[in-house]
């Protein structure tokens, strides 16, 4: 998959689009609406389409410029749209595309499928070398965590029996698998069998950090926190990626002389309503961490102060 964020990037784009006697059908993700990102999966779509179509990324400031560049009478580029764009040979002109969206998650399984049939009916009109049959269909499925295979994927195993491959970055991008999943780890999700394997793909988790986090740990309760920033009265430390809280240092003490910036430490939480504050505590052998997504392994160890940093859910900016 090849993201699309500079408009010199989509002038090449266009170019290619444009290039007479191209072979390959093109796709192209338009992620404009935020409110979308959820219901387009654009890594598995690329894995799916490996070697029957090219699968471009249009990032949110690269839309309009796109959207400039080929419109035509016949296709307007769709906010939040999958466009398939035929091959462009010697007997065709201009750019022929075809639209597909969907609106709700239950109808990636239908969008998906209509897009590989229609591929697949032109590969074998224009280029019949590049065809490669996928047989099966998605099915929604519940599956557990088995085995963590890399730092992108996991095998599964399938209520309905057998097993899986999961693309565990598709629950947040750009964080190992290993602060993503834990064996046992439970998922809803559609699966599809392959030619030669199964593919599991979970729905995204619509996770309220703030109400886990006053679940997880009540008042004066012992927590293991990261340091993001210190000054000499008071530090902000995280609990969880999305979850930062103000660490307060007691009567004359230095914050900057007890603590480091990244360090992993132990914190006691305080609450009043919403708001959550915390102070510096001893060691203590039930400070907790919270996970990164509900039901995952734990996000901080003391002993892993220098874990990688946690990027932000995007769930289509990343690539293989």
């Amino acid at each position: 998959m090849h993201p699309i964020e500079t408009p010199g990037q989509v002038n090449w784009l266009v170019n290619r689009l444009l290039l007479t006697g191209r072979p390959e059908p093109i796709v192209v993700i338009a992620t404009h609406l935020p409110e979308l990102e959820p219901f387009f999966n654009a890594q598995l779509l690329s894995e799916e389409l490996t070697g029957m179509a090219e699968v471009y990324l249009l990032a949110e400031r690269a839309f309009a410029y796109f959207t400039k560049r080929v419109t035509t009478s016949r296709h307007q580029t769709l906010e939040g749209g999958i466009h398939l764009y035929e091959p462009n040979s010697k007997s065709r002109r201009g750019i022929a595309a075809i639209k597909l969206a969907c609106t709700e998650l239950e109808d990636w399984p239908r969008v998906t499928g209509k897009l590989i049939d229609l591929i697949q009916c032109l590969n074998r009109y224009d280029n019949p070398s590049l065809y490669v049959p996928i047989s099966g269909h998605w099915q929604e499925d519940t599956a557990r965590v088995v085995e963590v295979l890399s730092k992108t994927r996991v095998r599964v195993r399938l209520n309905s029996g057998g097993t899986a491959t999961m693309l565990a970055v598709e629950l947040k991008p750009g964080v190992d698998a290993n602060l993503l999943v834990g064996l046992g780890q439970e998922f809803r999700g559609l699966f599809q069998t392959g030619n030669h394997q199964r593919t599991f793909s979970p729905f995204p988790i619509h996770d309220d950090v703030l109400m886990r986090a006053r679940t997880e740990f009540q008042r004066s309760s012992p927590a293991l926190a990261r340091v993001r920033t210190v000054g000499r009265r008071r530090a902000l430390v995280e609990l969880h990626p999305e979850f930062r809280v103000t660490l307060r240092a007691r009567p004359f003490q230095n914050l900057k002389r007890k603590v480091t910036k990244r360090e992993v430490i132990h914190v006691v939480l305080s609450w009043k309503r919403d708001s959550c504050v915390a102070r510096l505590a001893k060691p203590s052998k039930d400070a907790r961490s919270m996970s990164v997504i509900p039901g995952g392994p734990a996000w901080l160890s003391i002993a892993g102060a220098e874990q990688p940093e946690v990027v932000p859910h995007v769930p289509l900016a990343l690539t293989a």
